[in-house]
Formats: structure tokens, sequence, C-alpha cells
């Protein structure tokens, strides 16, 4: 498993409720994320206009994402 990866996997595990990170990987070498706005409501969740705030096919990175969560309070819950 590749750093990228296990620091996703660590990430995921300490991301709060007000945001959803998918990670598709094989474990390996291979890995995309996305991270979206969590809604209450799943008509707004599941909403074609909730957009993904970061991802890789963007070009964002895992330090982007760790970034961004830092300075959104994106860590810990709530």
């Amino acid at each position: 498993m590749n750093k990228d990866i296990e620091k996703l996997i660590k990430i995921q595990g300490k991301i709060n409720n007000r945001y959803h990170l998918h990670i598709d990987t094989d474990l390996k070498e291979n890995y995309r994320f996305l991270l979206f706005i969590k809604f209450n409501d799943n008509r707004d969740y599941f909403n074609s206009c909730n957009q993904p705030i970061l991802a890789t096919h963007y070009g964002d990175s895992v330090e982007d994402l760790e970034k961004y969560l830092k300075s959104h309070e994106g860590f810990g819950r709530w």
C-alpha cells in the first residue's frame, strides 16, 4: 500500500460529519478520492448540484485534501 492511500484511510477515519470522503482504491497503488459536503437532507446530498469540493480528477492531491480539511475545521466529530 502506498503512503497516499494510507493517508487517505487515516483522513477518512478523522473526518467530521460535515463532509463525506469517497475513496476508490485497489489498496496497492491506484486511488481516487472525492470530497463532498454532507447534507442531512438526502435530497440535497444526492442532488446533481452537490459536486465534489476536491477530487483527484480535478488534479487535487492528498496534501490539498488535508490542507482543506484543516482550514475548514473538517476533522473531529461535532
